[in-house]
């Protein structure tokens, strides 16, 4: 009888820890990401940089229209307000979540998003970035010491996995 019970009982307990695990935490209304830096050889700035419409580490933070990437997060999902933009020149950020591709933001002043790519469903696993509660998120380079972060959802980018860390700001 208690085995029969117990046999009950764990498919139970393992699908309500996997519907925690898939919530996570909410997003600090405002953050930074600090990538992690293992299988990165050479790699000094681990700090993720927006440029040109992508989410960058390394050497990228030299380029003059890199900055640092501060979102704004909320039920809506992420945004980021470059300063080389007017102050309402928000971007949503995306990525495809079956695919294996850059990340990526939506044009200043304009909220249009590829078709098949998703704005919504991220969130705060332990301390780290994640979408759906999954954390797929690679490095993968682009020479002089430069990393464009991919989000891997077919397992096919072959590039260097990262945890992509969520640090508050507080302004």
């Amino acid at each position: 009888m208690k085995l029969s019970i117990i046999c009950l009982t764990l498919p139970l307990l393992s699908i309500v820890a996997a519907a925690v695990l898939d919530k996570g935490d909410p997003l600090p209304g405002k953050f930074t990401l600090e990538a992690s830096s293992e299988g990165l050889p050479g790699i000094i700035w681990t700090e993720v940089h927006w440029l040109s419409g992508s989410a960058y580490i390394g050497n990228s933070k030299y380029n003059f229209g890199s900055e640092k990437l501060e979102f704004t997060g909320g039920s809506e999902g992420l945004s980021f307000t470059s300063f080389h933009s007017s102050p309402t020149g928000w971007t949503d950020f995306w990525i495809f979540p079956s695919e294996s591709r850059a990340v990526g933001f939506t044009t200043p002043h304009s909220g249009w998003v590829p078709p098949g790519a998703s704005t919504r469903g991220f969130g705060d696993v332990g301390g780290q970035l994640a979408y759906q509660g999954r954390m797929e998120w690679q490095a993968c380079d682009q020479g002089d010491g430069i990393y464009q972060i991919y989000w891997d959802g077919a397992s096919l980018a072959g590039c260097v996995p990262v945890g992509l860390y969520i640090k508050p700001s507080a302004c």
